[in-house]
């Protein structure tokens, strides 16, 4: 059996309107860090 998982993109700095260059917010370099926990 296989398990498909599908995980959401880190929650963007909304403060960057640029799509190119947006990086991640303070909050999801946090929650990045627990999915990639989880997936260890």
């Amino acid at each position: 059996m296989t398990t498909l998982y599908f995980v959401r993109h880190c929650l963007p700095n909304t403060n960057n309107h640029d799509d190119l260059t947006r990086e991640i917010s303070e909050q999801g370099m946090k929650d990045r860090k627990l999915v990639t926990s989880f997936f260890r």
